[in-house]
């Protein structure tokens, strides 16, 4: 029989929750009640053999939200399924406890006998799974921080099957006797790394793994999984219940598609899934993974968001294409540097736009041979940065190590938007930062306009600048309006109004410029436009193309 804990500081609630339901039917026995969440979590020290938790939100002393934190920071041996109760529906605090570990979340107003039993029989199932599988989240560790098990894909990924023939049928063995060898399936699962994380990598795979566990365990697929790092998961499963393609195909893609959808809306974060075909030989395991590794790799051309299957693989380019194509960026790359070195603004930029865009209608299958590309890139810029004079450090105080950071991009998008922000830094240092030595401008202002120059199309504002620059929001914004002629705002929103215009005629989405030049709502962009120009962003692109058509019509005649 299963032992449940209540609380919850009104008295009524915990009675009303006793006589809703029949527990003993449920094979539930009620062992105990808390008025608030310190009095839980001592019980739960005390005896750490409670199976289920039924608890408030808001309580006095320690709340739901400090009890599910406590609780994940304390020694329990057993941590008990979570069922919240809260007087009112939040998102928020919905995805918070989620985060936490709750299993789900009941508003009291919907709290009737129906819904109270889906969510119990709901806890019965996971409690049930996880104690005939014996996979508990809380297992005992090895010096790795893996289980023994999880140890089998770590070890057997970097093994090479024809060298290491003993090891590799060693390996297999083990894998096979822990989930069998029906229906084989490998998948590597990855999310994408945000820019400012809000979470700590150690939640943020406690949380993975937690939802790859409740999803797996609730269809009954006996499966391994390997944290490679906080972004990367390799998962092997098997479907020994299913006898055709088409059923293990159907089970595969809702399993998946489940653990994408509750990782992206409880984590938000964007989640993409590369999933091999069906094997039935221990031999395959190996080549399941590398087909799976190879789906999901496809995220640094297409993105994150989907789950490729092996359908979704693109057939090979001939090589000697693809090897003309990589000498034909080489030289648009020489011809950019050149221009790069003049004072020519608008051309060296529309050469490095003519680059991209080549880059990205000849990207192939593998990101190693775009990335071999790219770095040629950065050898160019790099070496006319250093004929300068100039480090690449001394850019933004971040970018010492430009190849790891191409290395270590998830996507090319991602690649090439920072190495258009490489590219106006660089230009600053080398050829604005002579004019604004002349400049009768104080050293904070001149550093403050340098920031924004380099960083505005990044997420900046007033109080960000003053502390990269160390004076006081008040003092700057008097002696920034003072010596510019224009407030720090308008001077933000000059450097992206010309930049809008730039890519307004070089023919690019008004949606894509938009989150180019700093702005998250294309409606509000468009209405500062506007206001500074006079024009609406397709108002001004279609006066654009109408003078152009002038101007080549007079030279015509």
């Amino acid at each position: 029989m299963f032992k449940m804990m209540i609380v919850d500081d009104e008295p009524l609630v915990r009675l009303a929750l006793h006589q809703m339901i029949p527990w003993h039917d449920f094979n539930i026995q009620i062992v105990c009640e808390a008025n608030d969440g310190a009095e839980a979590i001592s019980f739960l020290r005390g005896h750490g053999d409670i199976d289920m938790v039924i608890t408030d939100i808001k309580m006095p002393k320690m709340s739901g939200i400090d009890l599910l934190r406590e609780c994940n920071a304390s020694e329990i041996c057993k941590p008990p399924v979570w069922i919240i109760l809260s007087a009112y529906s939040d998102y928020e605090i919905v995805r918070h406890t989620f985060l936490l570990g709750a299993l789900d979340y009941i508003v009291k107003t919907e709290l009737d006998e129906e819904h109270l039993i889906r969510v119990v029989t709901k806890a019965i199932q996971t409690l049930n799974q996880l104690k005939t599988t014996q996979r508990i989240s809380r297992v005992e560790t090895n010096e790795w921080g893996r289980t023994n098990t999880e140890q089998y894909i770590s070890k057997l990924i970097p093994i090479n099957p024809e060298v290491e023939k003993f090891e590799y049928d060693q390996l297999t063995a083990q894998i096979c006797e822990s989930i069998g060898e029906v229906n084989q399936v490998a998948a590597v699962l990855c999310i994408k790394r945000q820019p400012e994380p809000w979470m700590s990598d150690a939640k943020k795979g406690s949380f993975v793994a937690q939802t790859i566990q409740t999803v797996l365990h609730s269809m009954s697929i006996p499966f391994l999984y390997d944290r490679q790092d906080a972004d990367n998961y390799v998962l092997f499963l098997t479907l020994p219940e299913e006898r055709s393609w088409s059923a293990s195909r159907h089970k595969i893609q809702f399993a998946f598609q489940l653990m994408k959808t509750r990782i992206e809306q409880y984590m938000n974060m964007k989640v993409s899934i590369g999933v091999s075909d069906t094997a039935n030989s221990r031999k395959d395991w190996r080549r399941l993974y590398d087909q799976a590794k190879q789906l999901a790799a496809k995220i640094y051309f297409e993105g994150f968001g989907r789950i490729f299957y092996p359908e979704h693989a693109h057939v090979e380019q001939d090589s000697s294409k693809h090897t003309a194509k990589k000498e034909e960026i080489k030289r648009m790359i020489v011809d950019f540097i050149r221009f790069f070195s003049l004072e020519d603004k608008l051309a060296w930029e529309h050469k490095l736009e003519q680059i991209m865009k080549t880059i990205v209608r000849n990207k192939g299958t593998d990101p190693l041979v775009t990335k071999e590309v790219l770095a040629d890139f950065i050898w160019g810029i790099g070496a006319f940065l250093y004929q300068k004079g100039l480090r690449w450090d001394e850019l933004d105080g971040k970018t010492s190590y430009p190849f790891e950071a191409i290395e270590n991009s998830q996507t090319l998008e991602d690649t090439l938007i920072w190495l258009r922000q490489i590219c106006h830094s660089i230009y600053s240092a080398t050829h604005e930062s002579r004019n604004m030595r002349d400049e009768p401008n104080s050293l904070p202002v001149l550093k403050a306009k340098h920031l924004v120059d380099s960083h505005y199309r990044e997420n900046i504002n007033l109080s960000f600048i003053c502390d990269m620059v160390g004076v006081s929001e008040s003092y700057l914004s008097k002696q920034f309006a003072k010596e510019v002629g224009c407030t720090f705002v308008q001077y933000v929103t000059n450097h992206r109004m010309e930049e809008s215009k730039r890519l307004l005629r070089m023919n690019m989405k008004i949606s894509e410029i938009c989150e180019q030049v700093g702005y998250l709502n294309p409606e509000h962009f468009s209405r500062v436009f506007k206001k500074a120009t006079g024009y609406s962003p397709r108002a001004y692109r279609g006066k654009f193309r109408e003078n152009s058509i002038n101007n080549i019509n007079l030279l015509l005649k």
